[in-house]
């Protein structure tokens, strides 16, 4: 009777559905277990009978323990960005990176492997407008040096966008302004991520924008995530660059 008493009381795992703006994160798993592990403390001062209570606290003790694999197997942690190092491979299924024919805007899938053979610098962003102006003066400080149009193509600009951090109701127009930044400018690369993942998988800020700059081999050479500094938009073009 306790132990039906104990499943009832514990609360439910967080749902996708009970996030407007953003998806679930391994924050709020972890979360939500160590609500499991203080119900089932809890549960253990309830225990007053002496002739049961050490039976009962095993019984509790494996529950805890059978929660904790069970609903952290589906939770890897996320890497994180190192300099010197290349990027956690992660890949776009669902949109992904965009492909501009004529006027036609078409989706295929994406993978980090492809960030490799010349200077990236990835421009990844909140579809939010808060997070699209975070670094406006770094974009602009981008622009006027002109790296993408450089004989050769050594650089490319490679913006993704991140939808699961959008606010809700607003993907549709993220994407369609999104699409016309494509047609507008064509040198750069775009790519939308439905569900967060790259994010996800980069241990990235939710609504924030982050410049991470590579190399030819694709090692980072510079990162940040948030809003840059004067000093950190000179050493970012910089390193651009040095490793043309």
């Amino acid at each position: 009777m306790l132990i039906v008493m104990f499943l009832c009381l514990l609360p439910r795992k967080p749902t996708r559905e009970s996030f407007a703006i953003s998806p679930v994160n391994n924050y709020d798993v972890t979360l939500w277990k160590s609500w499991h592990l203080q119900s089932v403390i809890a549960m253990c001062f309830y225990l007053r009978n002496d002739q049961f209570k050490l039976q009962m606290q095993l019984i509790l003790k494996l529950l805890s323990f059978i929660f904790l694999v069970v609903f952290s197997a589906g939770v890897s942690p996320a890497a994180q960005i190192k300099l010197g190092q290349v990027l956690p491979g992660v890949s776009l299924t669902e949109f992904g990176k965009l492909n501009l024919e004529g006027e036609q805007i078409n989706y295929v899938p994406w993978n980090s492997r492809e960030l490799r053979g010349k200077v990236f610098t990835i421009y990844h962003l909140a579809g939010t407008r808060s997070a699209a102006s975070l670094n406006d003066a770094f974009i602009d400080r981008l622009l006027e040096e002109q790296f993408d149009l450089l004989p050769g193509n050594p650089h490319q600009t490679f913006n993704i966008i991140n939808l699961g951090d959008a606010m809700f109701g607003t993907s549709g127009i993220v994407q369609r302004t999104v699409e016309d930044r494509k047609r507008k400018y064509v040198v750069p690369g775009f790519a939308l991520d439905k569900e967060g993942v790259i994010r996800n998988a980069w241990s990235l800020a939710p609504d924030s924008s982050a410049v991470i700059i590579l190399n030819r081999s694709g090692k980072v050479v510079f990162f940040k995530d948030g809003q840059l500094s004067q000093a950190e938009i000179d050493q970012a073009i910089q390193m651009i660059k040095q490793n043309l």
